[in-house]
């Protein structure tokens, strides 16, 4: 029989001995813990890209998108890993969509002509940069083509909105066709200045361009060499909702055949509104070519205003004023400038 080992101690046998090395051990396990978990927080977060390339091909969520052979594969990924202030290229043409933009970026598809959609009251684009994070961010969008859902068209709340662009957003070459409201909605809540150029808006139920800051917010606003055609209205520079001041400029543009007018100023009186139209036609719009309505002061230059209901029509205390060049002929009534300024 064999003979029994010596009894451990009680203490022991619970695996505790107070003041001991098990204690010490437990110590030990905790400081390397709390040391290992310390090291995973100094870690550097992964590094964004300063250019992003998307590809439906070839493109895959998973991918760096740093380099055209591992790019993302959407635009929507694309930002999810593009630092601000830089840029998302597009490879090919490719579908997809509808984002959302809230920092400085721009997205840039030449050549390949990205479709992007907005369906079921969703805006195809949303821009909405805080000023206070970026003071001065400037957003653009170049070489798109932006449309309703295909086969539904006016299903997408607005092609572009932007309620806030920190400090710029420019649209350039580009198509915006098909939806429900404007082509370009432009309500900030905070100043920012909006610049359009070389891009045609067209087929858009809810009007073509709308102009429409609101609280306290000013704009300035250029829009260049465009085609405004067949909307529900053309261009809409509403200022009844805002204190600021609006300035704009319409230059080498056609604004025809929309369901209402082409080019209509409106303010409420609490800022000012400044338009200049040169170089630029207005035409075929069912009710009227130019108009302005309450302390808008809209100046047309070098501009042909023709086949309207009305061509020049002015409400309440809305100015319209010749800077000379212009061909006001062949509408239903032509209407009159309120006064002439001769050139300096």
């Amino acid at each position: 029989m064999s003979r029994p080992g010596p009894e451990m101690p009680p203490l022991i046998r619970r695996g505790f001995i107070k003041g001991g090395s098990m204690t010490r051990f437990r110590i030990s396990l905790s400081i390397g813990a709390i040391a290992f978990s310390l090291i995973l927080a100094a870690a550097p977060a992964e590094a964004l890209n300063a250019v992003s390339y998307v590809s439906a091909f070839t493109g895959s969520s998973a991918n760096s998108c740093d380099d055209p052979t591992a790019p993302c594969a959407s635009i929507f990924d694309a930002l999810t890993k593009t630092e601000p202030g830089g840029e998302i290229k597009c490879l090919d043409n490719h579908q997809e969509l509808f984002f959302s933009i809230n920092k400085p970026i721009t997205i840039d598809c030449d050549a390949t002509a990205a479709g992007l959609f907005g369906f079921h009251g969703t805006s195809a684009i949303g821009v909405n940069v805080s000023e206070t994070t970026y003071p001065n961010a400037v957003v653009t969008l170049r070489n798109l083509k932006i449309s309703g859902f295909p086969g539904s068209v006016g299903s997408g709340a607005n092609g572009i909105r932007i309620i806030g662009g920190g400090g710029a957003v420019h649209i350039e070459n580009s198509t915006i066709q098909g939806f429900a409201g404007p082509g370009i909605g432009f309500e900030p809540t905070s100043s920012v200045d909006l610049f359009v150029r070389d891009t045609t808006i067209s087929n858009n139920a809810g009007g073509g361009i709308l102009i429409k800051p609101s609280g306290a917010s000013s704009a300035k606003l250029a829009l260049d060499n465009l085609n405004v055609e067949g909307n529900a209205n053309g261009i809409f520079i509403d200022a009844r909702s805002t204190s600021g001041s609006i300035k704009a400029t319409v230059r080498d543009s056609t604004v025809a055949a929309n369901g209402a007018f082409g080019i209509y100023a409106a303010d409420g009186g609490g800022g000012t509104t400044n338009v200049t139209v040169e170089g630029s036609t207005s035409a075929n719009n069912t009710t009227f070519g130019i108009g302005s309505n309450v302390n808008s002061f809209v100046r047309v230059g070098d501009s042909t205003v023709t086949g309207n209901g009305t061509g020049l029509q002015i409400a309440g205390s809305g100015k319209i004023i010749s800077l000379g060049g212009n061909k006001v002929r062949a509408n239903t009534a032509n209407g009159a400038f309120t006064a002439t300024e001769a050139p300096q």
